[in-house]
């Protein structure tokens, strides 16, 4: 230590001491993470899920050019946060050969970016149905599943020409939005997707069926937000309601600067397995309890062949600002 004075300009001064106090050592730095990798994946069968399952928590993977394959139920399943992207936009190919769902996210936050998604085929998840012990067997996000409480971010992707059409129950032929999920799309084209319900199927004593979402199906409580997305030539049938798009209970739908059209909910028959028939509506939007907000959107040429043409609002709440709605008459509420 040290001694010294201090002198308050008063005319006084006061004497003091400092005593060194050694301080403890100071542990050792954790050494930093690693960065994030960016690796390169070419086309193939199984290369793309391969490198998913090698990847670290937040990798990116960065897809060249071509067509990318893969084999079981699903062509990829991610459980970790990633972002896969294609070097040039709309060149990579996702592609689940009709025989596949293509993507099922179980658990994490994914970024796709620039990619194509197509031919997807998902499989039931309750087989055989008459065996089924309380609910028919589902097919559900043939082209992509976002399972409950995962985050899906989307930008300049296709999703096309993929069909849920194995189960009694078929919920979202192109995307498939589950309980409390998450999704965001920039300028992402959903077109020529299939919910279809083969009629007359029978589960235990009772016909029943249904295929909801021909484009876009979403669950309880989720969370969708679209932007400058086109939503067209969708179809929900036999019987099927939400040719475009249907959201359900509690599920939040934002959608700005999207155009839905030329999409179609229809049915071959009135039967429900309740006795109440919700076949054949809402050949754009189908609204069953969400809130859904429309914003400087156009939807128009979508066709139903019971009631709500363009937008059917059977519960929840329908918002629209600086939306062009041809056909007004075919709204719902």
């Amino acid at each position: 230590g040290y001694e010294g004075t201090w002198n308050d300009g008063l005319c006084h001064q006061l004497k003091y001491s400092v005593c060194a106090i050694a301080s403890p050592p100071l542990p050792p730095l954790s050494p930093p993470p690693p960065p994030p990798q960016v690796t390169s994946i070419s086309p193939g069968a199984g290369t793309l899920q391969a490198a998913i399952t090698a990847a670290s928590r937040g990798d990116t993977l960065v897809l060249s050019d071509g067509v990318f394959t893969g084999s079981g139920a699903d062509m990829l399943t991610i459980s970790k946060d990633i972002t896969i992207r294609a070097l040039n936009h709309g060149q990579a190919v996702l592609d689940g050969e009709d025989a596949r769902r293509v993507i099922k996210v179980m658990s994490g936050t994914v970024v796709l970016e620039g990619i194509n998604i197509t031919r997807g085929s998902a499989q039931e998840y309750c087989v055989p149905y008459a065996t089924c012990s309380s609910t028919p067997p589902h097919t559900d996000g043939s082209g992509i599943y976002v399972g409950t409480g995962t985050t899906v971010y989307m930008r300049s992707c296709s999703i096309y020409d993929n069909k849920a059409d194995r189960g009694q129950w078929s919920h979202g032929g192109g995307v498939h939005v589950a309980t409390s999920a998450t999704v965001e799309m920039l300028s992402c084209s959903i077109h020529n997707n299939k919910a279809i319900s083969p009629t007359g199927r029978a589960y235990g004593s009772c016909s029943c069926w249904g295929a909801h979402g021909g484009g876009i199906f979403v669950s309880n409580l989720a969370s969708v937000r679209l932007i400058a997305c086109s939503i067209h030539g969708n179809q929900a049938y036999y019987p099927g309601s939400g040719g475009g798009i249907e959201a359900r209970t509690g599920a939040n739908v934002y959608l700005e600067a999207c155009s839905i059209y030329n999409n179609q909910a229809s049915n071959s028959v009135q039967t429900c397995y309740d006795g109440s028939c919700s076949n054949g509506i809402g050949g754009g939007v189908r609204n069953s309890g969400a809130t859904i907000t429309m914003a400087n959107c156009v939807v128009h040429s979508n066709t139903a062949t019971r009631d709500g043409a363009n937008v059917h609002t059977a519960s929840g709440s329908l918002c629209t600002w600086a939306t062009a709605l041809t056909g007004v008459s075919g709204i719902t509420t």
